[in-house]
């Protein structure tokens, strides 16, 4: 009898080392956990980036993907639209038909679902830069420029921008801005790199903001 205490003692013991074993296994996995989701989202990164800075993190980095989206479906309904009209006839109006997925406006993007529009009658040639133009003056093609706000949790956000015209595109951004205007442009940009007031243009992709 008092050996059978004795085991019953030896077993409950042993069982409450256990569960002490257990919880600070868990709290370490907790703390690991949690300085891991910091690295994760941009707390470890090298030039400082953190979530609360207004350029690198996954957040911001999120708001550009989806203007960037919102732009790739602006376009494809904008070369849908100059099969039939060109692409001086293409108005916000118009696009609203063939993409209904965004928002479409002749005054300035505030969000990164709405699309700024602005339609210039008369482009440069293709392959001609600034304010070249081929001998016989401007075609009649015409051009489109879009644009979509990308918001910033820091307050400002940055302008993403395509111009479009008959085989040209390029893309622009502008960082710290607060709305986006699409704005005329007659010849095609030059590249550049963006800063605040002013839109940096590449051919192939669009310029970091």
């Amino acid at each position: 009898m008092v050996l059978a205490t004795r085991r019953r003692k030896l077993s409950i013991g042993g069982a409450g080392f256990g569960m002490v074993s257990l919880v600070l296994s868990l709290a370490v996995v907790a703390i690991g956990g949690a300085i891991g989701g910091t690295m994760l989202l941009g707390g470890s990164s090298g030039s400082g980036a953190s979530l609360l800075s207004p350029n690198g993190s996954p957040v911001n980095r999120a708001y550009d993907v989806a203007a960037e989206s919102t732009l790739s479906n602006a376009q494809t309904a904008v070369q849908t639209a100059a099969v039939a009209t060109g692409y001086g006839a293409i108005t916000a109006q118009s696009l609203e038909f063939d993409e209904p997925s965004a928002q479409f406006t002749s005054g300035p993007s505030t969000s990164d679902t709405q699309v700024s529009v602005a339609t210039s009658g008369s482009q440069a040639a293709p392959g001609t830069l600034g304010s070249e133009t081929p001998a016989g003056g401007t075609t009649s093609g015409g051009s489109v420029t879009l644009a979509a706000y990308s918001d910033r949790i820091s307050g400002q956000g940055s302008c993403l921008f395509v111009w479009m015209t008959s085989g040209q595109t390029w893309y622009g951004a502008e960082p710290a801005q607060t709305t986006c205007q699409a704005h005329l442009l007659a010849t095609a940009p030059q590249p550049s790199v963006p800063s605040s007031g002013s839109i940096g243009w590449a051919q192939n992709t669009f310029p970091s903001p």
